[in-house]
């Protein structure tokens, strides 16, 4: 995270990194991939407020894949590291 800050350190801005991923029993990558895309079309229509906070947008800055083995099961992980600017309110 990083704050823009300005007189008397009222932070202003806040921009914020997240990794969100959808994780499947592997080997097949179908399901998971259509979660990390039905996370992205919703992370990307971000835009939103609440009695605290304003968020003004999110982007996608990569991708994510990843595979992990546990208990002898294969998990297959899809999502994307996404980057969200907000303003305390």
């Amino acid at each position: 995270a990083s704050d823009l800050m300005v007189i008397n350190m009222n932070r202003v801005w806040s921009s914020l990194t997240y990794l969100v991923r959808g994780i499947d029993a592997g080997p097949y990558w179908d399901n998971v991939q259509a979660i990390a895309n039905r996370i992205d079309q919703v992370l990307h229509r971000g835009n939103s407020s609440n009695a605290t906070v304003s968020m003004y947008g999110i982007r996608r800055i990569e991708s994510f894949t990843d595979e992990t083995l546990e208990q002898n099961q294969l998990y297959v992980h899809a999502g994307g590291i996404y980057e969200l600017y907000a303003q305390a309110l």
